[in-house]
């Protein structure tokens, strides 16, 4: 903890990057207080983020204070993204509560991270926010990526019941993507596939088996969605 507060910020970031690699620190107290301390007063973002990383290493209430403190105060993109990142090590049900604050931010990196937590152990009141992030245009290089991701992820978590919107958000990505977005897309789209065509399989293995007509509707709604994903012209929208 000592080199934690030396006069060159290189000391300081080896340090606190050692401290964050042990599995566990006794000395909470001294911790928390040495971790205030730098994200109040340490001029250098690379310290405080990664200052900020060890937060999950203190008591929970106090992570979450300081959490909260650093996304209303820091100027540094770099700390915001941790912040937010450290919040689902702290606490993954409070982490969902302040995502769904942060989705209404102004900044794009806090907006992106919250769909990131969204994505991960979001519910379906998350979900609109996810795909307004995606087709508002507002995410830009490496963000455009993270929030198609958080969509995607969304959706291998909740199957086909959340892809109502999965032609218009694929659409828009193929049109609108970058060569990060390019990176994932036609893996993303290879998920998708498998999983309408899993779940269509299964529900159709049940019907034969049973004699029970009660799941057509969905069956149908499954082909609909899959047959829209292979009709689209493959040049301009998908890569199939």
């Amino acid at each position: 903890l000592e080199a934690a507060n030396a006069p060159f910020w290189g000391i300081r970031s080896s340090a606190l990057d050692y401290l964050n690699k042990m599995d566990e620190i006794n000395d909470k107290t001294s911790l928390k207080t040495s971790l205030l301390k730098i994200l109040e007063k340490d001029k250098k973002s690379l310290v405080r983020k990664e200052a900020v990383a060890l937060l999950s290493k203190i008591d929970k209430p106090d992570a979450l204070k300081t959490v909260r403190s650093i996304l209303l105060r820091d100027s540094s993109l770099a700390v915001l993204g941790a912040a937010i990142n450290v919040l689902k090590e702290i606490d993954s049900v409070q982490a969902l509560s302040i995502a769904r604050e942060l989705s209404s931010s102004k900044e794009a990196e806090i907006k992106v991270g919250a769909a990131e937590i969204m994505g991960e152990f979001g519910n379906n009141q998350d979900l609109p926010s996810i795909e307004q992030l995606i087709l508002g245009g507002e995410m830009e290089d490496y963000n455009r990526l993270r929030a198609l991701l958080s969509y995607a992820y969304y959706v291998i978590r909740n199957g086909s019941e959340s892809m109502s919107n999965a032609v218009e958000i694929m659409t828009y990505s193929k049109k609108n993507g970058n060569q990060y977005t390019g990176w994932y897309f036609d893996m993303i789209m290879e998920r998708f596939m498998e999983i309408l065509q899993s779940e269509q399989e299964g529900i159709d293995e049940e019907l034969q088996q049973l004699g029970n007509n009660s799941d057509k509707n969905k069956v149908q709604s499954l082909k609909n969605i899959i047959n829209k994903l292979r009709t689209k012209n493959p040049q301009t929208i998908f890569l199939l």
